[in-house]
């Protein structure tokens, strides 16, 4: 084949070369087309621009963010800066004391509290601080609604002088703090008012009422404690008065004074007239070997001994039941010491009750002469310069940090809302 006969197809060779790279760069570029297309559209659906319900959401949230940060931060500078009323604080410090020496009981000595009978007395005048009947004698005293309702203080702040003591009450609590230390058991009362000369008013009429509740209760401690002391020692009185007469009356009947100091004189007289019994036995026995019995003095010295025995018999009879004396006022010692020690138990009974409740009703006394427990003020309320509440930035700033808290948690409830919709 000649030269012009191939030719030809190295002339075609490059067009069609060219329109298969043609064709290849027309078909990229649809594929990136498709491509770029798909994307777009699948980034602007999964925007929050683009989303369904996407103004309306993004008015939902500015309109909250108004309505609960703005709007109520506004309002509290506002009115913490320039409606408050000036608050002012009275402080008083003291301790509930006892008269008695400290006794420290096992639980103190383990965990340094106070003794349990002051920190039950605290709790006392710390619970008559709050109570309605404070409230009532602060009111009998320095009219304590219309202190809290005067016309010059705020309307958010002051009390409603038409509301119920109950209210007043309420009010009463959320105006003062009370606390008391563990360790030492020292309370700590600040009260708050809208003057400084009635916060220290206020203040000082409290610890006047509170030390009146402690001398009122020590007044009626001390009072049953000597009504207590006092009955007793008339019980006893009329004990030992009622024992002295039954032991007079033993004495007139028994006719003696004393039937132990008695009974001990008979004793020795008995064991004196057996000594000479014995004697005159002895001699008796003696003479009887020389003697005759039918001799004078041997009839004189059994005389004699006959009538030592009859006189013991006798003096015996009297010691003890067997009695050889018929007369109708004869007497039995035995019987008569029977009773008198009888008798004598119970005046030396009375007479010890006696002795104890008068030492018991002189205790009592001196013990009412001191204050078995007082209040112990060492921090008096003094007149407050100037005011501790309200504290403008401190609490516009606690509102914003509330409002906002409050409004994040709600962005998250309505973008889950959002989001479920989607």
């Amino acid at each position: 084949m000649s030269d012009n006969e191939v030719s030809p197809p190295d002339e075609k060779a490059p067009a069609l070369r060219r329109a298969e790279l043609m064709s290849r760069s027309l078909a990229e570029t649809a594929r990136r087309f498709r491509m770029s297309k798909r994307s777009r559209r699948a980034f602007g659906t999964g925007t929050f621009r683009m989303r369904r319900h996407a103004r309306l959401f993004r008015t939902i949230f500015m309109v909250s963010f108004a309505l609960v940060v703005v709007a109520p931060t506004l309002t509290a500078g506002a009115y913490f800066g320039l409606i408050a009323s000036p608050q002012y604080v009275a402080e008083a410090k003291f301790a509930v004391r006892t008269g008695e020496l400290p006794k420290i009981d096992g639980m103190g000595a383990l965990t340094g509290m106070p003794l349990a009978k002051i920190a039950q007395d605290t709790q006392v005048v710390t619970s008559y601080m709050e109570s309605r009947a404070l409230v009532d004698a602060l009111e009998q005293r320095i009219g304590l609604r219309s202190l809290y309702s005067a016309d010059d203080v705020d309307w958010f702040a002051r009390f409603d002088r038409e509301k119920s003591i109950e209210k007043l009450v309420k009010y009463w609590k959320s105006m003062t703090d009370t606390r008391i230390q563990i360790q030492s058991g020292i309370v700590d009362f600040t009260v708050r008012a809208f003057s400084a000369e009635d916060a220290k008013r206020i203040a000082d009429t409290v610890i006047e009422l509170s030390e009146a509740l402690v001398n009122d209760m020590n007044g009626r401690m001390l009072r049953a404690t000597v009504a207590d002391a006092e009955r007793e020692f008339e019980r006893s009185a009329e004990r030992l008065s009622r024992a002295r007469i039954e032991y007079q009356k033993v004495r007139n009947t028994e006719g003696t004074l004393d039937a132990t100091q008695q009974g001990k004189a008979l004793g020795d007289l008995i064991t004196a007239l057996q000594g000479e019994r014995l004697r005159l036995q002895q001699e008796y026995e003696t003479q009887l070997k020389y003697v005759a019995t039918s001799a004078p003095q041997m009839r004189t010295l059994s005389a004699r001994l006959g009538a030592l025995k009859d006189q013991i018999a006798e003096l015996e009879a009297k010691l003890t039941t067997q009695r050889v004396s018929t007369a109708a006022d004869s007497k039995v010692l035995s019987e008569s010491l029977t009773k008198f020690a009888q008798q004598d138990l119970e005046r030396r009974v009375a007479e010890r009750q006696y002795a104890v409740a008068a030492a018991a009703l002189e205790m009592a006394r001196i013990a009412s002469e001191r204050q078995l427990v007082y209040l112990a003020t060492f921090v008096r309320p003094s007149l407050p310069q100037e005011s501790r509440y309200p504290r403008p930035i401190l609490f516009t700033t606690l509102t914003l940090l509330g409002a906002f808290t409050v409004w994040a948690a709600l962005c998250a409830a309505i973008t889950g809302v959002r989001n479920h919709m989607a």
